[in-house]
This record gives structure tokens, C-alpha cells and sequence, in this order.
């Protein structure tokens, strides 16, 4: 548990000084961005808060080591989303304020930002909370019992934690008032989705349950946006094509003879 905390607070502590540092020490106290930047540094610990209190005790230590089975793909991929997501937006966001590259500063626009990063941020907490299994990198977690989650809001998506995350992502930016910080956020999240599919892959491979799971709830992400059919159907899909390729081929040429 205390590794775990002490990871934790250092994430924190390298956001804050990504931002402000890039941004300047006066921006540290002063004005609208600054206290936007320190609502999303806050919202965010404290929905780390509620983890540590109410989290399950083992997923806490799961995630705090590097555990056997880890998938080096999913480990890369996972590095560069959240160096994007994270560092690298609030880094741009901060040279941004430093240097004015963004004109103009609307409430609204940062309003709703933060609006849209606390849903996701929320969504993505609730994901953790429900689910006992949600390492920091993907693996059948088999000495745990690893098994389906299907409640709460694995009931609407089946990644529900990466689709908070690329929420907090893309609406950092217009929280903190930087067009520029979304070109890191866009390509955070396009590597959200990559990582959604390749961990989808995995589970539909390996962890059993998953497949009929994924044919009762066909939204990866967000409904009604992206749909997949599980991996059996698109197998004996493929098998079928196959099969009539060979047999019939073969029969039209015995045939043509």
C-alpha cells in the first residue's frame, strides 16, 4: 500500500511541475488558467483519494509492480498514451500560457472543459472501482481468479476506463485554454484506441468469458460508436469463407474437367 501511495503522489507531483514549469513560476498563483489548472491536478488526486480508500486492496498492489504475463506491446503502448495524454499536454498547455500561442480566454469554452474532464474522470474512477482485475498493464490475472466484470459500466462499453481516459485527454486542452495541447491529446488518444484493440484481442484470446461477454455488450468505447463482433464469430466467419473457397473451387474445377 505505501509503495503504491508513493507512486501515486509522484505522478501527481511530475503533472503539476509539467505544467507549471513550462508555464512559469507567476502562473503558479495567478489567473483564470491557473485556477483551472489546479481544479484538474485536484479533481484528479482526489478521485486518487477515493481509490486508496475504497479500491480493492488487491488491485491497489496489482498495480503497483510489475506483475508475470505483462504484454510488452500493451506496456509500450500504454507509456506513449499516457506521455501524451499527461505530460505531453500539460507541457504544451504550459509554454502555451508562458507565450500566449492561444488568443483569447473563454470561461464557457474552459467551463465545459472541465465539465467533460470530471465525466470522464468519474467514469473511468467507477470503471476501476467495480473491477478488481484493472491492472496497469493487460494480463490474465490467473493467480487472482481473473475473471468477466460486467456490472456497473462494463454493462454499456467493455473499456470503460479508456473511454473516461481519452475524455480527460481531449478535454484538458480546452480546460486550460490551449488549442495547441490537443495535438498531444489527439495522438494520445489514437493510441487509446490502438491499446483498446490489441487488449480487446488479448482477452477475447485468452480469458474465458470474454467472448460471450462481447457479444452481449458490442461497444468497446462508447456506444453506438464503435462496434465489434467478437473474435469466435469473426473466426468461424473467416473459417466458413475458407472452407467454401477450397471445397467449391475445388468442385468447379473437377467439374470444368
Amino acid at each position: 500500500m505505501a509503495r503504491a501511495v508513493v507512486i501515486s503522489v509522484l505522478f501527481h507531483v511530475a503533472h503539476v511541475l509539467a505544467y507549471f514549469i513550462s508555464a512559469g513560476a507567476p502562473a503558479m498563483s495567478a489567473g483564470p488558467v491557473a485556477c483551472a489548472a489546479w481544479a484538474v491536478f485536484g479533481s484528479y488526486a482526489f478521485a486518487s483519494l477515493v481509490m486508496f480508500l475504497f479500491g480493492d486492496r488487491g488491485l491497489i498492489a496489482e498495480r503497483s509492480s510489475a506483475r508475470p504475463g505483462i504484454k510488452r506491446v500493451d506496456v509500450a503502448l500504454a507509456s506513449a498514451a499516457h506521455l501524451l495524454t499527461w505530460p505531453g499536454a500539460l507541457l504544451v498547455a504550459g509554454l502555451d500560457a508562458r507565450f500566449g500561442w492561444t488568443a483569447g480566454s473563454s470561461l464557457a469554452l474552459r467551463g465545459i472543459g472541465f465539465g467533460v474532464f470530471l465525466s470522464g474522470l468519474s467514469f473511468a474512477t467507477w470503471a476501476m472501482l467495480v473491477n478488481r482485475f484493472f491492472s496497469t498493464f493487460v494480463r490474465i490475472q490467473t493467480e487472482r481468479g481473473h475473471a468477466v466484470v460486467s456490472h456497473g459500466p462494463y454493462s454499456l462499453v467493455r473499456h470503460p476506463g479508456y473511454a473516461g481516459t481519452i475524455a480527460m485527454g481531449l478535454s484538458i486542452p480546452f480546460a486550460l485554454s490551449s488549442i495547441p495541447a490537443l495535438i498531444p491529446g489527439v495522438l494520445g488518444a489514437i493510441v487509446y484506441v490502438i491499446r483498446t484493440a490489441v487488449e480487446d484481442d488479448t482477452l477475447q484470446r485468452e480469458l474465458p468469458g470474454y467472448q460471450a461477454y462481447a457479444s452481449r455488450v458490442r461497444f468497446r468505447l462508447f456506444p453506438a460508436v464503435w462496434e465489434c463482433r467478437p473474435r469466435r464469430q469473426v473466426m468461424d466467419l473467416a473459417r466458413a469463407k475458407t472452407f467454401c473457397a477450397l471445397h467449391f473451387g475445388h468442385r468447379r474445377v473437377s467439374h470444368g474437367r
